[in-house]
């Protein structure tokens, strides 16, 4: 192939991959093989608090600016507005340290979930299918053996349960069939407005 072909071909892939979602990149090796890279806006994810100050949802940013809200109305009802980009949205400690990573797709929790302790040691992981849990949701002890396991389908527990003691060592098993997760959590439907 000609060198001006090649350059043809090089300009027209990388218009094509720009004119899709995302940014393209070139990124040329060695033997002078082009590939195109999607870049993946990094979304961060901030508690906010009402004027009281307790917990009252998260804003999501890209590059400095707020993209989205996820809250509560005045009636407990969550209210997202805004819109957040498919891809990884990560929160981090005041440290600077990640605290967690999700998967978000269709403004919705999606894939997995991870969350860590201050230190790096994961504390959390679990799947998201459509916002909802899904799978097997894990939580580790400090020294990162794993504390307990629950299945869950749909959103709710379903099937086995499991709790071990800080060496790995199976405490409890139980079956959690149709048990909700937690009463206290509020699960109305998610009421979503554009900006």
């Amino acid at each position: 192939m000609s060198m001006n072909k090649r350059k043809a071909v090089i300009v027209f892939v990388s218009l094509l991959a720009v004119a899709g979602s995302g940014i393209a990149k070139e990124r040329q090796s060695s033997k002078k093989k082009t590939a195109v890279v999607k870049e993946v806006p990094e979304v961060t994810r901030i508690a906010i608090t009402d004027a009281f100050g307790f917990p009252n949802g998260w804003a999501f940013y890209n590059k400095g600016q707020e993209i989205a809200k996820d809250t509560f109305n005045e009636q407990r009802n969550r209210v997202f507005t805004g819109n957040v980009p498919d891809g990884i949205v990560k929160e981090y400690y005041k440290s600077g340290k990640l605290l967690l990573e999700f998967n978000f797709k269709d403004n919705k929790m999606n894939g997995l979930y991870k969350s860590y302790y201050e230190d790096g040691v994961l504390w959390q992981e679990k799947n998201y299918k459509d916002g909802k849990e899904n799978g097997i949701f894990k939580i580790y002890y400090e020294n990162g053996k794993l504390m307990s396991e629950i299945t869950y389908k749909d959103g709710k527990t379903n099937g086995m349960a499991r709790s071990y003691n800080e060496e790995g060592k199976l405490k409890e098993e139980w079956n959690n069939t149709d048990t909700p997760p937690d009463e206290t959590v509020i699960k109305e439907p998610v009421t979503t407005e554009k900006k």
